[in-house]
């Protein structure tokens, strides 16, 4: 089977499977690199790849160069997005008996790197709100976008897809899709409420119609609004964090638990599988502890002698 029929049969099969969009969006790209890494290698059947093939690709990958055109190499999480593409793949060659060997099947995941998570702090997302404009549509609409990226701590991609009868105003709910197409009811703030209800009687949104679109009623991008985001960064001159949408996620994570709220409620806002993400935004809230203490822990401040 040629590579490039694999890959239709990769593409055919995961759309039929009801994958998200960006799932199959990933899956191309993926694939598409890796047919290229393969051409270069003059590699053209997919029963000719072997494990160890699979090994150079990661190989290639680690000193590739980042996607977005920033300086620096592909991350940890990256690559392993691409192992499972491959993983994927090659799963479901053989699952269609496409291929007799699953080369893809004992390659091991990266350990991940864990970065320092980002957030805004108070002051920044008050000077970020106060230089969009309130006079024009994109204004007016990306500053609405924001207000439940903050208020809802959703991802950009599950925001973008709300419609009108999505939002349950009565018990101030939103029925967000989120990862792996999994369902979950995201609560929302009063001021939120009464700005959505706005927004929608101005624009007369029927159930079906999408909350955000352009100018012109066309759907909007992430890209687009990511732009956006980063011009408005600019112009609040936000500093020491980067300005992009997934940063009011951490944000609303960070404000919620430094409020008193629940790390168990906050896993099902956010729609985490598991704990760990979640653990992650706690433990800087012990590092919180630490700073406090270091300012107002009585021990340090009595100036008692030492008993050495």
């Amino acid at each position: 089977m040629l590579i490039s029929e694999a890959t239709q049969e990769t593409i055919s099969y995961i759309k039929s499977r009801g994958f998200s969009p960006n799932t199959i969006e990933w899956y191309e790209m993926g694939l598409r690199l890796f047919s290229k890494y393969l051409a270069g290698q003059k590699i053209n059947d997919i029963e000719d790849i072997i494990f160890s093939d699979l090994q150079e690709y990661l190989n290639y990958l680690q000193t590739r160069p980042r996607m977005d055109g920033k300086a620096g190499k592909l991350s940890t999480s990256t690559i392993n997005s691409h192992i499972k593409v491959l993983r994927g793949c090659f799963k479901c060659l053989q699952l269609n008996r496409k291929v007799t060997e699953n080369p893809a099947k004992d390659i091991k995941y990266f350990k991940k790197e864990y970065r320092v998570i980002n957030s805004f702090s108070p002051e920044q997302l008050k000077s970020l709100f106060s230089v969009i404009s309130r006079d024009t549509f994109t204004g007016q609409r990306n500053r609405l976008l924001f207000l439940v990226l903050i208020d809802c701590g959703l991802r950009i991609s599950e925001t973008i897809g709300i419609q009108v009868d999505d939002i349950y105003f009565d018990q101030r709910l939103i029925k967000v899709m989120g990862k792996g197409r999994k369902e979950r009811f995201v609560p929302f703030g009063r001021y939120l409420e009464e700005e959505l209800q706005l927004w929608i009687q101005t624009h007369k949104l029927a159930n079906k119609d999408r909350i955000f679109f352009s100018q012109r009623r066309k759907s909007i991008t992430s890209a687009a609004i990511r732009a956006h985001l980063k011009q408005y960064g600019k112009q609040a001159d936000i500093k020491g964090v980067e300005v992009r949408p997934h940063v009011f996620r951490h944000t609303f994570a960070i404000m919620f638990l430094r409020n008193g709220g629940n790390p168990l409620i906050l896993q099902r806002i956010l729609g985490h599988a598991t704990l760990d993400m979640t653990q992650r935004y706690c433990n800087l809230l012990v590092e919180d502890l630490q700073r406090e203490h270091d300012k107002f822990g009585p021990g340090d401040k009595l100036n008692l002698d030492r008993n050495y």
